[in-house]
């Protein structure tokens, strides 16, 4: 490495630092258009990134490619908002998840959709979706001071001990009190589980959690976003107390589809649009759910995952 380089080089985060990092509610929030270039072609604009500075310009494109994975799909005249989630390790191996939500702004005739984007270190699916919802009403109140004024807010609180009870004061005075789980209990209280619930049946859902315990590389396939990923996430919340090890990207960006042929165990969710370049790469031993029609798509054709966990372990499952 060149001394130039050694000095461009960011020094090396303390213990401390990376401590009280992690105790912020949020990390990041970034709010990102799509706009023609001046080459015609159609791609991320940032309108916000809070708080300023804090995100590098490679990891706001990170966040812009799983914000549009569908990128090609706009301008649309209709759109119904879309809340989903994903995560994205960071060079020390940490995990941020993301949570998204998009919706079209106000107008009519095709237009390009907007989302709207909150980084944190704590998962907490129903505590960022009440956050979003607030950015978005004043974004659309044309009032972006008032959203920093809110952020500041947010950035202030730090989450309180597991199982304790954090206060979130809004710009307008709003007082919203989230209840932070046990640890323990994380996984399955900050996941929606209604998507899985009323996509797939019993026997399906046991098979593709059968299939996660023996680590099968795993696809699932769908047309909304946050049914895909709402999926994803669920299923590998049902394995707790076990955690997965592996490759997590609940909707992977078409720049990202040879991911698929990946030989290590992989949980990944595809755009069904997606899906006719996915089905000519060369995998093997792959599990491909089909979230929209409660079906499977590929199945490993020498094992039943099913079969190699013992009839009594499935007995209360199906009865609950």
């Amino acid at each position: 490495m060149s001394d130039d380089e050694k000095k461009k080089k960011p020094p090396k985060e303390t213990m401390e630092e990376k401590k009280d990092r992690r105790k912020k509610i949020i990390n990041s929030v970034i709010i990102t258009e799509l706009k023609v270039g001046a080459n015609g072609k159609v791609g991320p604009s940032v309108a916000l990134s809070y708080p300023e500075g804090s995100s590098s310009e490679s990891n706001i494109r990170s966040v812009a490619q799983f914000c549009f994975p569908d990128l090609t799909e706009f301008p649309k005249a209709e759109m119904e908002d879309e809340l989903f989630s994903f995560v994205l390790t960071e060079d020390t191996g940490d995990r941020c998840f993301g949570y998204c939500l998009r919706k079209l702004p106000p107008g009519s005739g095709p237009r390009f959709p907007i989302a709207f984007t909150v980084m944190a270190y704590f998962p907490c699916y129903h505590l960022y979706s009440n956050i979003l919802d607030q950015i978005v009403k004043n974004f659309q109140g044309a009032s972006l001071d008032l959203i920093r004024v809110m952020l500041d807010n947010v950035m202030n609180c730090e989450l309180p001990d597991p199982g304790q009870i954090f206060e979130v004061t809004l710009h307008d005075g709003t007082k919203l009190q989230f209840h932070r789980p046990d640890e323990e209990d994380s996984q399955l209280e900050h996941v929606n589980f209604e998507p899985i619930l009323n996509c797939l049946d019993v026997k399906n859902i046991m098979t593709v959690f059968a299939s996660l315990l023996v680590e099968r590389r795993t696809i699932f396939v769908g047309s909304r976003l946050g049914t895909i990923s709402s999926c994803v996430q669920s299923c590998l919340a049902l394995l707790y107390p076990f955690t997965w090890q592996h490759i997590c990207i609940p909707v992977l960006p078409q720049t990202l589809l040879s991911f698929c042929c990946a030989p290590m165990p992989f949980v990944v969710g595809v755009m069904r649009n997606h899906l006719p370049e996915v089905m000519t790469l060369p995998m093997e031993q792959v599990l491909i759910v089909d979230v929209d029609n409660n079906q499977f798509l590929r199945r490993p054709s020498d094992v039943d995952d099913c079969q190699l966990l013992p009839d009594e372990f499935w007995v209360p499952i199906e009865k609950a």
